[in-house]
């Protein structure tokens, strides 16, 4: 289960920017179709929802343990590996429940 994020949290509207304004939610779109996951399923809404969610405490979580990979050029690929990974294995641990 999710820790839940503190909405005083500095890296919080930085997770939200980048998960609209640099269009990253399309990573959920592609997750939920490699999971076989149809927009016309009944829960598609709800699990995009889900990995909307896991995006934003992903990116928060990263910026909290690894300072020093987010200063590095690469940093930002870094951690859109690191949201990949954890939204995936939260939408598949919501499709096994």
């Amino acid at each position: 289960m999710e820790k839940r994020l503190d909405p005083k949290d500095p890296y919080l509207q930085d997770a939200y920017k980048c998960l609209i304004d640099d269009q990253n939610y399309r990573i959920i779109y592609h997750i939920l179709h490699k999971l076989g996951q149809r927009r016309t399923d009944q829960n598609y809404n709800d699990m995009y929802q889900e990995g909307c969610f896991a995006f934003v405490a992903g990116y928060v979580d990263f910026r909290h343990k690894f300072p020093d990979k987010w200063e590095q050029p690469d940093g930002l690929s870094k951690c859109i590996s690191y949201i990949f990974r954890r939204v995936w294995f939260r939408l598949l641990d919501q499709l096994k429940h």
